[in-house]
């Protein structure tokens, strides 16, 4: 996947290297939500109540996870998935790839 963007004419790879937010998701029998949480330095995390809920479904062998806000409905295809990371395609076409969330370890 790493650079799958740049073999597609006009398209353009942004790497993310440094974020003080990571999304959070929980999964449980397909239904799931993902907030954004921050870590903080003690081990614990300063979140809000803001969670965005999803189901998972398939169709025709691809994987998608289907959100809704309100009357606002839209889904993301899941492309690659394993113990570590895993990778979604939003409907404009755009890859994300995610990471499994790494605490810094800062000796005492």
């Amino acid at each position: 996947m790493g650079n799958q963007g740049s073999r597609v004419p006009g398209w353009k790879k942004k790497d993310y290297t440094v974020n003080t937010s990571i999304d959070f998701i929980k999964l449980e029998d397909k239904k799931g939500f993902r907030k954004k949480v921050q870590p903080k330095l003690n081990g614990t995390f300063d979140t809000s109540n803001d969670a965005q809920p999803f189901v998972i479904s398939e169709k025709e062998g691809t994987f998608l996870l289907q959100y809704k806000n309100g009357a606002n409905t839209w889904s993301e295809v899941l492309l690659k998935v394993s113990e570590n990371s895993f990778s979604l395609q939003n409907e404009e076409g755009l890859i994300y790839e995610y990471g499994r969330f790494i605490p810094i370890n800062i000796p005492k």
